[in-house]
């Protein structure tokens, strides 16, 4: 019974989405607010094009006298996400796809982070729905850098409450390697400054989170070693990224 209303429950996300994208299926439409239409929408049909030609999205000799396509974080060309746009679907199929799975990645690991806090089925799908479907991630369809790590985002933040828990090192080695994996995945989705954000917000939860008697809690030593490690495994993942970042912007 518990697993039927679970089940049901999870569907309103599905069925929300459904509703918000249902009709640019239908009309075979994109939404093309601001940043989406001149500049998302074009730089993500260049590089499909050439994916489906068979040439790896490297340059681009199209803006200015040309560009490294591939140092632009912004394109998110290494991200693993763009496989979606190998389906033998449109262009506007495949953008659409993409929309709609971030935004449905983004209710179901917010319903994951409110269920690691405590929080009942009922209340963590409200959550997933206030923030997936909330203004400030729905809008972002017209920045669609920031719609992939706002996806990835209540992860992220379940995977730092992970680490913050004592445990044996067995059992704190998978959500480190998670977290590295996570940070990631928002890197060469194209916003690296939420990455870091995530870093950041590491050391503001222990203090938060700390218990009353210190000895239960995480020592500062074994949680430096922790958020040391997320970042090398995040650093060595996303290099493919960073590297050429860091090289074109030195030119």
């Amino acid at each position: 019974m518990e697993r039927s209303k679970l089940s049901l429950l999870l569907l309103i996300p599905f069925l929300a989405i459904l509703a918000i994208a249902g009709p640019l299926w239908v009309s075979g439409e994109l939404p093309v607010f601001r940043d989406a239409g001149h500049f998302y929408y074009p730089s993500f049909h260049y590089e499909h094009a050439l994916w489906n030609q068979g040439i790896a999205p490297l340059w681009s000799s199209l803006d200015d006298l040309g560009r490294p396509f591939a140092a632009d974080s912004s394109a998110s060309i290494f991200y693993p996400g763009k496989f979606l746009f190998w389906l033998p679907l449109s262009f506007a199929s495949c953008m659409l796809v993409y929309l709609t799975t971030h935004l449905l990645l983004a209710c179901l690991n917010t319903y994951y982070l409110a269920r690691q806090f405590g929080v009942s089925t009922s209340g963590a799908v409200l959550a997933s729905l206030s923030f997936g479907l909330g203004g400030a991630v729905l809008t972002q369809h017209s920045n669609i850098i920031y719609l992939v790590s706002a996806s990835w985002l209540p992860l992220a933040i379940s995977l730092v409450h992970r680490i913050l828990q004592p445990s044996t090192k067995t059992d704190s080695a998978r959500p480190v390697i998670y977290l590295g994996v996570t940070l990631a995945l928002i890197v060469l989705g194209g916003d690296a400054q939420m990455a870091l954000h995530v870093v950041l917000l590491i050391p503001l939860m222990h203090w938060f989170n700390r218990p009353k008697e210190k000895k239960s809690g995480i020592p500062y030593r074994k949680l430096t070693q922790r958020t040391t490690a997320a970042c090398l495994i995040a650093f060595a993942l996303a290099a493919i990224q960073v590297l050429p970042t860091y090289e074109w912007a030195q030119s």
